[in-house]
């Protein structure tokens, strides 16, 4: 069959269709995800009250025979102080620890990396009680750091404590005096109130040095307050203007000094800090005064806040954003075509780039919109004598279920497909397979628009906060147009790049 001039020209029409099909659903993909970004950064920011943090890790150095007054007190000066912040709700935020516990747990990765930190701990315990100090401090020192990654002293500040008593231990037990092995003792110091390293239960040389990291710490606190690293730290995490911590300790005329302090992360530095001397350590007393202290603060908390330049409009989500864009490659095949069981052919491939847009709207369900811009490649066996182009468009739902650091999940959507004319040749034993002649081909064009249900079972890799991999296979059956469907049960496979704003 010999194609006219009339027929070349027509063969250019369903080509520019597919285009502007592609077109038109790269544009509404770009719209949905860039469009509410655009109106938010637009938008001011709403005028919000001064949110403040406070330390659950508040602390009263002195010795407690009993652990459970020890505990009771340190929790007396924090209760005091959070019972004040609390009643201040209409000019002052505050996080509640629940809410920093929350916070930690729905971290990306948290459960698998937990998981890995107390595998560790369980060995390096074991290999402790075993005596080989080497394995236990390699063990430990592996679940303490990435505990303090995970800031799950907010959550478990016992479990983390004991890490490093052990940690410790170990250290000790290699005659290795290091700075590692002060900051361990004093950070199971900070910690957990309750846990302390006595006479009679360890060797002299372990209390000798917990008791002078235990008193250096107090020192250091007592002449400079907490670290500014660890209180950004904190006022970061929690996205709050200001972050407290409260220490007590016994002075030389007999009584107690009870001191707060609060960082100001707008000025990146501790506030002048506030003390109170109190005649004991009744869980009231401690109480009373932490409720004191913070009222002290509350001017410099709910000051109003000096003007500043403009706000700009550009958005940092660092990933937290329910937006996401995927970039990739995809390869497509037809398992359904014309003149298939006549020219006695394989499938060929199409292979091209695919593009995605996700609206996550909650933890486990996201909208998508998305595209493929393919391109053909010339069948082996002769069928296809021209390279054509194929758009695909898609659009429907994704539920998948997170472990670890990965997602596995499936996507049904709705799909719209367009694909470009071209010459085939039916017949193997036709002229135009024996003089390679598009001359003898037939034209099959591709006037109508594939409409189909498409599902894609596929595996995120969350590799960092805002990127992620994605691995797709997917499979289509096309229903409309009702009949003279030429083209059906196209089978696919992707690899994408995801970014969340």
């Amino acid at each position: 069959m010999r194609a006219t001039h009339s027929e070349a020209r027509g063969a250019k029409t369903p080509a520019r269709r597919g285009a502007a099909l592609c077109l038109i659903w790269l544009g509404a993909l770009l719209f949905i995800v860039a469009g509410p970004a655009g109106l938010s950064a637009q938008a001011p920011p709403a005028p919000k009250p001064a949110s403040l943090v406070i330390s659950p890790h508040f602390q009263v150095f002195a010795d407690f025979e009993d652990a459970d007054a020890a505990v009771r007190t340190s929790r007396a000066f924090y209760q005091g102080a959070a019972d004040f912040a609390r009643r201040q709700h209409d000019t002052l935020y505050l996080v509640s620890q629940s809410d920093l516990q929350q916070a930690v747990r729905t971290a990306r990765g948290y459960d698998y990396r937990l998981t890995n930190a107390e595998l560790a701990t369980r060995l390096g315990i074991d290999s402790y009680t075993k005596l080989d100090v080497a394995s236990a401090a390699t063990y430990l020192e592996s679940a303490f750091e990435t505990y303090q990654e995970l800031n799950y002293g907010l959550v478990d500040p016992e479990r983390v404590a004991e890490v490093a008593l052990y940690l410790a231990l170990s250290y000790i037990e290699q005659d290795r005096t290091t700075l590692k092995l002060f900051d361990r003792l004093q950070t199971m110091t900070l910690l957990d109130p309750a846990r302390r390293i006595r006479p009679g239960y360890y060797p002299d040389d372990v209390v000798r040095i917990y008791d002078s990291a235990r008193e250096s710490l107090v020192t250091l606190l007592r002449d400079e307050g907490p670290q500014t690293r660890e209180a950004a730290a904190l006022a970061e995490f929690s996205d709050t203007d200001f972050a407290a911590f409260g220490y007590a300790w016994p002075t030389e005329r007999g009584t107690f000094e009870a001191t707060l302090y609060v960082y100001s992360q707008s000025e990146s530095r501790f506030l002048p800090p506030e003390s109170i001397e109190i005649a004991d350590l009744d869980p009231a007393t401690l109480r009373a005064a932490g409720n004191r202290l913070m009222s002290r603060f509350l001017p410099c908390l709910i000051a109003p806040p000096q003007p500043t330049a403009p706000a700009s409009t550009v958005v940092t989500t660092n990933g937290a954003s329910p937006f996401s864009l995927d970039f990739g490659f995809a390869y497509t095949s037809f398992m359904q075509y014309p003149y298939q069981e006549r020219a006695r052919t394989q499938p060929w491939g199409n292979y091209g780039l695919s593009v995605a847009g996700r609206l996550q709207l909650t933890h486990e369900f996201s909208l998508v919109l998305g595209a493929q811009l393919l391109n053909s490649m010339r069948d082996y066996a002769g069928f296809v004598f021209d390279d054509f182009s194929i758009a695909r468009g898609f659009f429907g739902g994704d539920l998948g279920v997170s472990v670890g650091a990965f997602n596995f999940g499936a996507q049904l959507s709705l799909e719209g497909s367009s694909l470009g004319s071209f010459y085939a040749c039916p017949d193997i034993n036709a002229q135009c397979a024996e003089r390679a002649d598009r001359n003898f081909a037939v034209r099959i064009d591709n006037d109508s628009l594939f409409v189909g249900a498409n599902v894609r079972p596929r595996i995120i890799w969350n590799a960092y906060r805002q990127f992620s991999l994605i691995a797709s296979g997917s499979a289509s059956y096309y229903f409309v147009p009702l009949s003279r469907r030429n083209f059906n049960i196209p089978l696919s496979g992707q690899l994408d790049v995801s970014y969340r704003f």
